[in-house]
């Protein structure tokens, strides 16, 4: 399905949820250049804020969904993109894939569930290189690239020596879409369970922030870092129930603001149906 967003401006605004002073919105121009990260530990709701953004943003932007746990079908449904099972595809072909995408403004759900965990980040990243080597007469087909689970496609550490030239790929594909993409019309959010697994140099490339409920010293002390937390300040990250998170940054708030995240139209799904 071709999407063309004709109505996006870059001052458009999504209500996301709400402070206990005032409505939280999400400005999609400064979520573009900016991009943006989501951070809860399991049963922080992150998955849920990331299904509550692209609910309130296909309307306006050409949405991508990758998706390593294949959580997202409802959603992709909801939003009318095509669904590509990655498996199926040699790399070569998703680089192919992400070219056309680009160039036709396609919305796409990635899945990339039943892969081996160094197949899925080649995957990941051939068509992330697609996505970035789009000829310059289509980067102002402006695409919203929203990354679950992203610590699985650019681990801060491999699992093996063995693993290491696989990581450094998935780190350096990643990390150079948040670098670059703003110039090639991409805008891009990443979520991830655990900071601590996540490669350092995409979280640095990452300008706005929800930071829910942390429960793992290390997790906490990034977080708090990201968020200009003091000691005590850092420890109400453990204790932030299930759908409140930290907003902060250029496309949510000058400074960090507790918001309850709005209730999603799709539910949560646990795996593809069959």
């Amino acid at each position: 399905m071709t999407i063309s967003n004709p109505d996006f401006t870059r001052d458009t605004k999504v209500p996301l949820g709400r402070s206990s002073t005032s409505p939280l919105e999400l400005d999609l121009g400064k979520l573009m250049a900016g991009r943006c990260l989501i951070q809860g530990s399991s049963g922080a709701g992150k998955s849920q804020t990331l299904r509550r953004i692209i609910e309130e943003a296909f309307d306006y932007l050409t949405t991508i969904i990758v998706d390593p746990e294949g959580e997202f079908a409802n959603l992709a449904t909801h939003i009318g993109a095509t669904t590509v099972i990655a498996r199926e595809y040699a790399n070569d072909g998703l680089t192919a894939l992400a070219l056309r995408t680009r160039q036709h403004r396609i919305a796409l759900h990635l899945d990339l569930t039943d892969l081996e965990p160094d197949h899925r980040i080649e995957k990941a990243a051939a068509f992330f290189a697609g996505l970035l080597s789009t000829p310059r007469e289509h980067w102002a087909h402006t695409v919203l690239v929203c990354i679950d689970e992203a610590h699985l496609l650019a681990p801060h550490i491999a699992a093996s020596a063995r693993d290491a030239e696989t990581r450094r790929l998935g780190v350096a594909t990643l990390t150079d879409m948040c670098a670059r993409g703003r110039k090639r019309g991409i805008g891009t959010i990443i979520a991830t369970q655990r900071l601590a697994k996540l490669a350092s140099s995409v979280v640095s490339e990452l300008h706005n922030h929800l930071i829910g409920l942390n429960v793992f010293d290390r997790d906490v002390a990034r977080a708090a870092d990201l968020l200009g937390f003091g000691s005590e300040q850092a420890a109400l990250l453990r204790q932030l129930p299930p759908g409140e998170f930290f907003a902060f940054g250029p496309a949510l708030a000058a400074i960090p603001v507790l918001a309850k995240i709005d209730p999603t139209i799709t539910p949560i799904s646990g795996a593809r149906p069959i």
